[in-house]
This record gives structure tokens, sequence and C-alpha cells, in this order.
């Protein structure tokens, strides 16, 4: 049933969770002045598994050992967790400020129901979820030439990959109890991380708020739904979790600790290299004598990541720069299809609808950027006029965060296309937001009469962000007592052939994938045809289905999937697409989604 992984998948988040906490009662230890030891360690635990996993130790003894070794640090630091306990009670809301947790609490309730569902999304089926399976099954964290795109999963992945030590890579209810671990983790460790680290960010940049901790929540809480990409949070991926390291390194350079503040942007690239805007952009609040300390710790916590791609591929930057530094695994087509979401920098007007269609897109980050850049100018006109009381420092604060944004914004409005999906401005379109808010709320403090009115209208914006509760009661009624995999029945449009393969296909037959978006419920091996270079050059001179099935066979083939809902793919065979389309009817299976044919 269901229910039965909702339980063992809990199991294992809450002892993963309790382990990192444990690394953060280690890193509390070690640098007691860091604003959040949660996410510090996090990013501790997360590259201890990425070491021990490229030194081959990626086994469930050993594993389970750094879990247990994480559970011990908590048990042996009740200063920690009591020290912590006593920080939240100092910080939790009074009086009418409780008010503003409602609709963020009905939110997160929400949210963990929905992520109590394997969600069918390609990307983690592709290999966020995939890349820690082969791991498991290899027994150490690697890059294989026959999944060039595994080295998209990194660091945060490293975590998806302890529940298949334990429970098994292979098997739907395994694969059931992975995915919904996964989400689960990802809500609790990316989305919830970043609400509460945009609210420390929020309260450091609007003072006023540090008396009214209900409300801040609140505010980061907008700021950290914005509908581009808050759907992510129900995913088995790693988006929020770079938001989280990114909002670290922010919160430590602002507070002058540079170190960290490398560390921290070394871990957010180590988990998506997007956060090389910030890297760059953040250079403006530290001085440059310091520079070197930034560095070294940005280098530190980058190295697991760029020695496991060294390794492997003799390219520390690989999947980036393959043609140039080796070791030439991807294909000329998967190369230009990535192209055309980004690259390197090139001004294109039509970015300016990308804005208002993918990365603000619906009314709430629009209404949240129009009032900060309505209160930053009121702001600028008491500097100017005199009627500020500020000091020059804080006027230059300001203008350094002005260009710190400025550079996260120009980098991705050039180096993305306007093909890409806006989420992949996350972290920026957050900054952006809760430096807007806190313009705002500064503004707002001047002037009890504006706290007065203005917060029924601020309230109701809460109703703006989409929190799905009859997931409440669906989701008990629909699928808790049922199979683990009746919603994948249902809504994964790969599964029903897996599973036809795995159950009329021999092991010792091979399959062939051109459409191999959702393979993590395949329990067999595969290969990503459209990345690997050895495949293009195969497929690349052939010009009909007959020679096309002619090679197969000759490479020991027995079976191949074509997927008519992703039509042509890889590219290469899109010019005789429509003759492998007419013969469906050859084939030993077929749906909407699939066609399998057997070549003899």
């Amino acid at each position: 049933m269901l229910l039965t992984c909702w339980v063992l998948a809990l199991i294992a988040v809450v002892a993963v969770s309790a382990a990192v906490f444990g690394f953060a009662a280690l890193a509390r230890g070690l640098f007691p002045e860091a604003r959040s030891p949660e996410a510090l360690g996090l990013g501790i635990f997360t590259s201890v598994l990425l070491v021990t996993g490229i030194a081959g130790a990626y086994n469930v003894l050993f594993q389970s050992a750094l879990v247990f070794g994480g559970l011990a640090f908590l048990a042996l630091s009740p200063e920690y967790w009591r020290g912590r306990l006593k920080d939240l009670r100092r910080h939790l809301p009074r009086g009418r400020d409780w008010l503003w947790l409602g609709f963020p609490a009905v939110y997160f309730v929400t949210r963990f129901f929905s992520c109590g569902l394997p969600q069918q999304h390609s990307d983690p089926l592709y290999y966020h979820l995939s890349a820690p399976q082969l791991w498991a099954e290899l027994g150490r964290i690697t890059i294989t030439p026959e999944h060039p795109s595994f080295a998209q999963a990194a660091l945060w992945e490293t975590l998806y990959g302890i529940p298949q030590l334990w429970f098994g890579t292979r098997g739907a209810s395994a694969h059931v109890i992975t995915q919904l671990y996964g989400q689960w983790m990802h809500m609790f460790w990316g989305q919830g991380g970043t609400l509460l680290l945009a609210a420390l960010l929020l309260a450091r940049l609007a003072p006023p708020l540090e008396r009214l901790p209900g409300l801040t929540v609140f505010v980061a809480w907008l700021c950290t739904t914005q509908p581009v990409f808050e759907w992510l949070g129900c995913l088995a991926k790693n988006d929020y979790v770079l938001c989280v390291f990114v909002l670290g390194a922010v919160l430590e350079a602002l507070d002058e600790r540079w170190w960290l503040a490398g560390f921290f942007i070394g871990l957010a690239y180590s988990t998506k290299v997007l956060a090389a805007w910030a890297a760059l952009a953040l250079v403006v609040f530290i001085p440059p004598r310091r520079w070197p300390r930034y560095v070294a710790g940005a280098a530190l916590s980058a190295a697991p990541f760029l020695l496991r791609n060294l390794i492997a591929t003799r390219n520390p930057l690989f999947p980036n720069l393959d043609d140039v530094l080796g070791p030439h695994w991807v294909s000329s087509w998967w190369m230009n299809h990535n192209a055309t979401f980004g690259g390197g920098p090139r001004f294109d007007p039509r970015m300016f609808r990308w804005l208002s269609e993918q990365m603000f897109m619906k009314a709430l980050p629009k209404l949240l950027l129009g009032a900060g850049a309505a209160a930053f100018a009121v702001e600028a006109w008491r500097r100017h006029s005199g009627k500020s009381r500020e000091t020059k420092l804080a006027g230059l604060h300001r203008r350094r965060w002005l260009v710190f944004l400025g550079i996260q914004f120009v980098l991705a409005f050039t180096m993305l296309r306007p093909l890409a999906d806006g989420r992949y401005g996350n972290y920026v379109a957050i900054l952006m937001t809760v430096f807007a808010s806190a313009c705002v709320l500064r503004e707002a403090a001047r002037d009890r009469r504006v706290w007065r009115y203005g917060a029924p209208v601020l309230l109701a914006l809460g109703a703006l962000v989409n929190s799905p509760v009859d997931v409440l009661w669906k989701i008990p009624r629909d699928y808790w007592f049922e199979p683990a995999v009746h919603y994948v029945e249902q809504f994964h449009p790969c599964y029903d052939v897996q599973r036809w393969i795995q159950i009329n296909v021999p092991p010792k037959d091979q399959v062939l994938f051109f459409a191999e978006k959702e393979q993590f419920y395949l329990d067999r091996d595969w290969e990503t045809v459209s990345e690997m270079k050895k495949w293009d050059e195969l497929l690349t001179p052939i010009k009909t289905a007959d020679e096309l099935f002619e090679v197969l066979r000759g490479r020991g083939y027995r079976y191949a999937h074509f997927s008519p809902q992703a039509g042509g793919y890889p590219g290469v065979i899109r010019p005789y697409w429509n003759t492998l389309v007419a013969r469906e009817r050859e084939a030993v299976y077929r749906s909407p989604t699939s066609l399998v044919f057997k070549i003899y």
C-alpha cells in the first residue's frame, strides 16, 4: 500500500534529517558565529557523503555509519538543541503576530501531502533519482559515458541514494519509497530552509521586522513561493537547496564572515552550477583584500564536486567544455539542444517577454517588485532631500545591493535563452523580491497608519499562493490504501511500457531506449542515447528505419523503444521518424506513449 511507503519514507526522512542536525551541532561547535548552522551542517554532511562515495564507500554499511554518526553528534550535543529550542522560543510570534502564519501553515500542510505522491516530472526520474540509483548499484559515486547528464546530480543528490541503499534499487515499491523520501527532503530542507534563510535576510535588511517574526516569515514566504518555481518544492530536485546555500552565502557576507560566505557559495555551485552568478556578484560586498578568504572557502567546499568530475572524466567542469577538455562523451545534438536554453552572454530582446511570462509570471512577484521600486524611490528622495537620518554607510549599503542584484540579473538575462524555464532564475528572483519587500517594510515602519491599514492588504497577498487544500482528503481517499504504484500507473506515461518490458523481455535481451527521460522505474540497465557521442556518430549516417534496425541488430540489440509522444528523439532520427511511426503495426508493444519493436 502507498501508506506503507509513507511510513518507510518518513522513517528515512527523520533518520537522515536527524543526522543533518547532528552535523549542524558539529558546525555550531566549529563555527559558533554562523548565521545558519543547519544549512552549514547540511553542506558538511552531504560533502562527507560525496567524498566517501568518490572513495568507493557508497554502500549500505558505510553510509549508514555516517547517518548514525550524525545521530551520535546530535545525542552528544544537548547544548546545541537546547540552545536552538531557546532561540526558537525567543523568536516565536506574540499576540496578533501569530495571524501572519496562517497562510504559510496551510500551504506547507498541503505541500506535505502533495509530496506524498510520486510526481511524474521527468527530471527526477531522469537523473536526480536515477544517478544515485546507479551510484548505489556501483558502490561508488562517479560519472559514466552511458549517462553524461548524471553529472548534473551532485552534492544534494548524495542524500537520495541513502534509502536506495536501505530499501533496494529495484522494484516498484522501493522506487516509490525513494521518490517520496526525495520529495519530502526537498520540501523540508530545500523549500523550508529557503523560507527561513529568506526570513533572516529580510530581518537583516529591514530591522523593524526583528520585533515581528510572524510578519517576517509571511513576507519571506511570499518571496520564496513565486509561481514560476514554487511547484519545484514537491519534486525530488535540487533547486531550492541551491537557494539555501546562496542565501546562506549572502547572510555570511553581510556579517563579514568572508570564509563562510565562500564556503556556502562553493556548496551552492556543487549543487547547481547556476550559483556562478551569485559567486561573481557577491564580491560587491567583500573588500578586495578579503577576496582570498572568500575564494579559499569556495575552493574548499567545491573541491569534492570538482574532484568527482576530474577523476571520472579528467574534466572538472564536465559536462561543460566536453568538446574542449574531454572526455568527448557528449553528442553534438545534445550540446546544440542545451545551447537553445543557455550559453555564453548574448542579448536577445525576446528576453524582456521571458521576464514577464517566465521569471516573474503572474501577479505576486510583480506586485512585490513594483511596490519595492516605489518604496526605494521614496527612500532615495528622503536621503537626497535631507529628510532621512540614515548614515552614509547605509546609503552605500543600498547601492551595493543594487549592484549585487544587477550583476545577477544581467547574467541571468544574457546567459539564458527565451526557451529556458524561468525557474533557472529562482534565487535571483528571491533576492530581488526580498530586497523590494524590505524597502516596502522599512518605509511602512515610519508611519503607524501604514501598518494599520496596509496589513490587511499585505495579508491578502497570501491568497495568491497556490495551496491545494483538496489534497488533504483526496490523497487518503484515493491512494493511501491502494497499491504503492496506483498513482504511478495512472500518471507516469512510461510506466506501462517499462512494466511490460520487465515482464516480457528476458534480462539477457538488450533493449535500446530512444526516449529515456523517465527511466527511474525501469529495472534494467539503460543508456542515455541522445546524449552519447558514440550513438551520435553511429546514428548520423543512417537514413532509413531499415538501416537503423540493421545497425542495432549488428550491435546485439533485440528490442528498440521509441516514443510517439516525444517525437523523433534524438534529433538525428527525425528525418525518417514518419517511417518508424508508419510501422507501428509491427510493434510488439504499442501505446500512445510508446512503440517497442523486436529486431529479428
